[in-house]
Parts: structure tokens; C-alpha cells; sequence
């Protein structure tokens, strides 16, 4: 016979085990991703997402598609970012989901794919001197006329950041010297 006293007893001991399984928590990532932006282009790389909340389970979402995530502590996971993920300029929405019982997605943060920043390397070091950067042959792509002690150099740009040494100045010191960049004739090229 099942009496009040027998479904009481039944439904403490099923609320006592609901109540001892784990519920996860809704994680929080906090500022800054790490790193904070990449170029477009760049190889695959490791995000590190800091925040609470995090348990073994959790999983890292780029623009809400699941990242390879390694658990550190409750508080730090480190993510794979493929090179395909970031192959154009823009911005990325990284989030954190934590599985059921409980859990849920956390808050979005924004992680930028920027321009690559160009630099300019030498073969062999330039001499010292005074570098204008302008498009003096007027094909659209900056070149590099050097000044140096007793002469100068002009390095044409090949339009992928390296430059072409076509020319060699063996004169005083006043090549350049002084030199702007500019449209002076107005046809359009400085």
C-alpha cells in the first residue's frame, strides 16, 4: 500500500538527487582575448579566453562554430583558431558554451582580423640617410628613393612590400636632401 508518508519519502530522495548532481554554470569570458586581433592571412594560432565559469566541458565558439578547446581552470581556456577562420579583414564573435545540466552560452566578445601592417626589409642594411617614400615612376605602388653619404638609391616597389634596386646616385650628399613627396604638375601621382 503506498501511503503519503511512502511518496514523500520517494520524491525527497529524487529532489536529493537532482540536487546532488552538478548543474554547470553560464560562463563569463572577461576582456582581452589573447591575443586581441591577428592579420588576415595569418596561420593558425592559439586564443586564450579568460573569464569564469568555464568547467572541463566547455567549448570555445568562433562565430558560433565549435573551436578544438583545451580546459585549464575554471577560469582560462585556450582555443585552436584555424587559418581558414581568419583569411579576411573583419570580426569574429568568440563565446563559451558550457553543456547541459545547467550551463549555456556565454556572453559574445568581438576579436578583429585586420590588414596586415606592411613592413619593409632590406637585403643588406641601407646606409644611413634619409628614406621618402613615394610613387616616383607613377604605377600606383609606393618605391623607396635613400639618401646616403655621397649619394642615393632608388628602389622601386614590386607591390608586395619588396623593392627592386634599379638606380644608384654617386653624387654630393644633396640628393634628397630636402626632398618632398608631392603632385606638383596635378597629374594625379605624388
Amino acid at each position: 500500500m503506498v501511503t503519503a508518508r511512502t511518496v514523500l519519502a520517494a520524491f525527497v530522495l529524487s529532489a536529493a538527487s537532482l540536487w546532488a548532481q552538478a548543474v554547470n554554470p553560464v560562463p563569463l569570458i572577461n576582456q582581452p582575448l589573447v591575443p586581441s586581433s591577428i592579420a588576415s592571412g595569418s596561420a593558425q594560432f592559439s586564443l586564450t579566453v579568460e573569464g569564469t565559469g568555464f568547467v572541463a566541458a566547455s567549448v570555445v565558439e568562433w562565430n558560433g562554430v565549435a573551436l578544438a578547446t583545451t580546459f585549464v581552470d575554471q577560469g582560462k581556456l585556450i582555443a585552436t583558431v584555424p587559418a581558414g577562420d581568419v583569411g579576411a579583414n573583419g570580426t569574429a564573435q568568440v563565446t563559451v558554451s558550457n553543456p547541459a545540466p545547467g550551463g549555456g552560452t556565454s556572453n559574445a566578445m568581438p576579436f578583429s582580423i585586420t590588414t596586415p601592417t606592411p613592413t619593409v626589409t632590406f637585403a643588406a642594411s641601407p646606409p644611413a640617410g634619409t628614406v621618402l617614400v613615394a610613387d616616383s615612376n607613377h604605377d600606383g605602388i609606393a618605391d623607396l628613393l635613400v639618401t646616403a653619404t655621397g649619394g642615393g638609391s632608388i628602389l622601386l616597389g614590386n607591390g608586395d612590400g619588396t623593392f627592386t634596386l634599379t638606380s644608384q646616385i654617386s653624387r654630393a650628399r644633396s640628393f634628397l636632401v630636402g626632398a618632398v613627396a608631392g603632385d606638383f604638375n596635378g597629374g594625379g601621382a605624388g
